[in-house]
């Protein structure tokens, strides 16, 4: 009877034993990457072999090699030494093309990307993407190389590297002659004379013998960005956005500009411009372009003595600021900007 009982015992365990692991939750396995090898894991940090494989490689096997993501245009190092690219350089290269992703899962960076255009604006010297493609630069190391040389910013320009012309001194002035031309773009003049220069826009009034560079803007409604070179059209009504025609004066009587009995020469071409907003009426302005008198170089970083122009006859073809009976005047701290 004994013997009958504990066999009895026995089967009921079994079964009890057999019930239990039938209702146990089935562990995941995973892979973990070790030693450049990818090995099943309960505790894994990869779902799929492939994923495993991608960041093995990546990163040389799980070691302590630096190792980045791409997330939201930014490069951020990964803390699991698990990212998908080993290089800063590589990273930034992917996160400004658009085609770094940022991953999903575990980390490992298989993604393909947001999709969004990435673009830059230097602020304070570091360069952000504002998130939305409108950024003054089209990629990071444009914005890199130029952010950097924004507090080197002489206030002069040389003429085939000649003797630095001051600018600032004299008078520099924005226009916003508006969409003077119908064709959707906002038109803007920047005038920055020499140091030798008097008056202003207003009349205008300009007196005394010196140079002029003069940048017409046709923009997206911001003089802000960065600009392409429109060669001279005497009614660009096909302007791009964001195009700009330069033209100059070297050692030119302003008071024969002023009565409209001179005007500037046209650059032939341009190597850039890139105009940046520092806020309070202050813009930083780089420029290099060509000349059949040689190659105009500087930046101007200070404040530009803002004009509300009321259409014209056009802007650049001649200096004054008049339309009919209707006055100009003269805004500081303008709500356009």
């Amino acid at each position: 009877m004994k013997s009958y009982f504990s066999i009895a015992l026995i089967l009921s365990l079994f079964i009890v034993a057999l019930i239990t692991n039938g209702c146990e939750e089935e562990e995941v396995i995973g892979y973990n990457c070790i030693n450049s090898s990818c090995v099943s894991s309960e505790n894994a940090q990869f779902v799929s072999i492939e994923d495993c494989l991608l960041a093995c490689t990546n990163n040389g096997g799980g070691n302590n090699t630096t190792t980045w993501n791409c997330l939201n245009y930014s490069c951020v190092e990964s803390t699991q030494n698990i990212g998908l690219y080993t290089s800063l350089a590589d990273c930034q290269t992917a996160c400004t093309s658009g085609n770094g992703g940022s991953g999903s899962g575990s980390g490992s960076g298989s993604g393909s990307g947001s999709g969004n255009v990435s673009s830059y604006n230097c602020n304070n010297g570091n360069c952000v993407d504002p998130g939305d493609g409108s950024g003054a630069y089209t990629n990071l190391s444009s914005c890199l190389s130029n952010c950097g040389n924004v507090s080197d910013c002489d206030d002069n320009y040389t003429i085939n590297n000649s003797t630095p012309l001051e600018l600032g001194e004299g008078p520099s002035e924005i226009i916003n002659f508006g969409d003077v031309w119908g064709n959707g773009t906002t038109n803007f003049e920047i005038r920055l004379f020499t140091s030798s220069i008097s008056g202003d826009a207003d009349g205008p009034s300009y007196e005394g013998t010196g140079n002029l560079v003069l940048l017409e803007l046709h923009s997206n409604g911001t003089p802000e960005g960065t600009y392409s070179f429109y060669p001279y059209d005497f009614i660009p009504f096909s302007a791009p956005i964001n195009s700009c025609t330069p033209k100059y004066f070297i050692n030119q009587n302003m008071y024969m500009y002023s009565m409209d009995m001179a005007f500037p020469s046209d650059a032939i071409s341009f190597s850039y411009l890139t105009i940046t907003e520092d806020g309070d009426d202050e813009y930083t302005i780089d420029f290099e372009f060509n000349t059949s008198n040689g190659i105009f170089n500087g930046c101007y970083s200070g404040e530009l003595d803002y004009w509300n122009a009321y259409g014209g006859s056009g802007s650049g073809s001649g200096s004054g600021l008049t339309n009919g009976s209707e006055p100009y005047r003269k805004t500081k701290n303008p709500n356009l900007y």
